[in-house]
């Protein structure tokens, strides 16, 4: 199921090579909170083990992106580990995702 989550927030994002660091850190931020708010809607799945699967892929990208110089995607892999801490932070709050997807 978290192959899921992953697939279905990345099946909605294109990545253009026009895109700016600003722009890439808003989608960085955006996939993490819907993957995360994926994940809450299914009592099976535990937001714990999908958080940390996230945090470490986007530790991985930035490895990758830092050996490949595209600095530029760092911003999606900074904005996702700010995407998952506001999306954690509101879980521990019990409030809603889906407030801060709209």
């Amino acid at each position: 199921m978290y192959v899921c989550a992953e697939s279905k927030v990345i099946h909605d994002d294109i990545i253009i090579s026009q895109l700016t660091f600003s722009q890439l850190w808003y989608r960085g931020e955006i996939l993490s909170i819907w993957m995360i708010f994926f994940v809450s809607q299914y009592s099976d799945l535990s937001i714990f083990k999908s958080s940390i699967a996230l945090f470490a892929i986007a530790l991985v990208n930035i490895l990758k992106y830092s050996i490949l110089f595209k600095f530029k995607l760092l911003g999606m892999e900074f904005g996702r580990i700010k995407g998952l801490f506001l999306a954690l932070i509101l879980v521990l709050k019990k409030r809603e995702l889906s407030d801060i997807l709209s």
